[in-house]
């Protein structure tokens, strides 16, 4: 177990890899397409709505220096929020049984976590129309079993909550979901809606105003992310 954190150095520690974080999409690039982890454009989200902006984890994969500090923060995340500061000697199987990946770009991220906190992993795989949920489930989950969910980011929650159902009809308890990045298009509020806390490192308009700070990206280019999340979330009743 890391050293225990006081609510104001865990936020400072949180900010601080905030930035580190955002320049790492800037740095990792795809060289296959030359694409870097983060990018301007029209892209289709999984929600069927068009994005301005793309963060693309996979990338990261690429750059195990970057994943590894990543996983690590995660692992802190955790070990602050959900063990809350329990001694050297402590189980976490005593508190988490289980770590739930969502598919594709969060399998990878979810396995490292569980792997550095001895927690096993699984996944719930919704392309198959399974007649019972236990056979979405891609690895062991007994029921009883305490679950947190990681993904490498949360935009509408809709996936979150499909994953959700899924665990619950196996028995499982959603402690909480953690993710890399908050788009924040409405699936911290529907998490909350459901009783499930949101743990994120970065949140999107943080990222736009550490970007544009650093000079990653232009004031039109931070306007477009920040008007993009206000326009999605007037679109459903969120506040600004």
């Amino acid at each position: 177990m890391s050293q225990e954190l006081s609510p104001k150095r865990w936020e400072d520690m949180r900010v601080q890899f905030a930035e580190e974080l955002t320049t790492f999409y800037f740095e990792a690039t795809n060289e296959s397409t030359g694409r870097k982890a983060f990018s301007f454009g029209d892209f289709l989200l999984a929600d069927g709505s068009i994005s301005p902006y793309y963060f693309d984890f996979r990338t990261m994969y690429s750059y195990p220096n970057y994943l590894m500090k990543i996983v690590d923060m995660i692992v802190t995340c955790i070990e602050y929020n959900i063990f809350q500061h329990k001694k050297e000697n402590f189980n976490p199987l005593t508190v988490t049984q289980r770590i739930a990946g969502i598919p594709n770009a969060s399998l990878g991220l979810a396995a490292l976590v569980s792997a550095s906190l001895g927690i096993p992993s699984f996944y719930c795989d919704m392309k198959p129309l399974y007649i019972e949920s236990k056979y979405a489930i891609q690895g062991s989950l007994k029921p009883g079993d305490n679950v947190l969910i990681l993904d490498d980011l949360i935009t509408t929650g809709m996936r979150k909550m499909e994953t959700i159902k899924i665990i619950k009809e196996c028995g499982g308890i959603v402690q909480a979901v953690i993710v890399v990045i908050d788009r924040e298009e409405g699936g911290k509020e529907i998490l909350q809606e459901n009783g499930i806390k949101l743990y994120s490192l970065v949140t999107a308009r943080e990222f736009a105003e550490i970007a544009y700070k650093k000079g990653l990206i232009n004031e039109t280019e931070k306007t477009t992310i920040i008007q993009h999340i206000r326009q999605r979330r007037q679109r459903k009743g969120l506040g600004t």
